[in-house]
């Protein structure tokens, strides 16, 4: 038989941590959550997002990959390509 439990505010006895665990692990988290926080967040596993991923700090991006454009790509920089390179249009 399940059972809920419905509080408004869960504040630790001693220390300043609240842990939520389940036997199989895992916590699943029903309608409309937001969670945040104003801390920093580990994840040990994968991350999977069904939404949007949205972030701020864009100031000072390093990053190697593959570039996905739809409707065009603008270099206004020095741009220097290795390997081949097929225009087509």
């Amino acid at each position: 038989m399940a059972s809920n439990l419905r509080v408004d505010t869960i504040l630790p006895s001693t220390g300043t941590n609240v842990a939520i665990g389940t036997a199989s692990g895992s916590v699943t988290f029903l309608g409309d959550t937001d969670i945040s926080t104003n801390g920093d967040v580990t994840i040990g596993g994968n991350l999977g997002v069904g939404g949007v991923l949205t972030y701020e700090d864009v100031a000072n991006i390093d990053s190697v990959g593959v570039i996905t454009a739809r409707d065009g790509l603008r270099v206004t920089g020095i741009a220097t390509i290795t390997g081949d390179v097929k225009v087509g249009g």
